[in-house]
């Protein structure tokens, strides 16, 4: 990750300047967040990278509902199609190589299929987010250690805190899941 970084500040900085009040409601939120559950210099805690991946209409959930989904790509060789689609506005956007996008990843929206022949390019898009409850987690030794320490039929959380962190995944849910 740490060769990464760079990138995803770079990202952020285009963040904060064409989208400064959602950048910023953002920002609030990771300066209430452990800094284990953020990338330094960025406005993000999680990022998900999809290689030729297909998505189906969704609607993403567990992210910041005052934020936006920060997307880019990385291309490279000769295809087509994989445009991001959103349904009830009747468009669809195929972003270049480096390109970045901001959507409202609340709203419907899904991708078509890439179409290109194997092996003659290369597609990667991240996806940058924050995940709404982190705030609520503890550090990943603490989170660790109450992990270890519970038994079952105990609450998942004792204390100022109704979430538990998954440290592995680095997802906060409160009790009902």
């Amino acid at each position: 990750m740490q060769r990464f970084l760079p990138f995803f500040q770079a990202i952020t900085a285009v963040f904060a300047k064409e989208m400064p009040i959602l950048f910023a409601a953002q920002m609030a939120q990771i300066e209430e967040t452990h800094p284990a559950y953020g990338g330094p210099g960025t406005a993000f805690s999680s990022i998900t990278l999809n290689k030729k991946n297909r998505a189906a209409l969704h609607k993403d959930a567990g992210d910041l509902p005052q934020g936006y989904g920060v997307m880019t790509a990385l291309n490279s060789g000769i295809f087509d199609g994989c445009k991001l689609v959103f349904p009830r506005y009747g468009i669809a956007v195929r972003y270049g190589n480096r390109d970045v996008l901001f959507i409202d990843s609340h709203e419907v929206h899904g991708n078509m299929p890439i179409l290109g022949v194997s092996g003659m390019y290369e597609r990667i898009s991240c996806i940058c987010y924050y995940r709404t409850r982190l705030a609520k987690c503890l550090s990943p030794a603490e989170e660790s250690e109450q992990a270890r320490r519970r038994k079952k039929g105990d609450p998942l959380r004792q204390g100022r805190h109704s979430g538990f962190c998954d440290r592995e995944r680095a997802i906060c849910r409160d009790e009902d899941g």
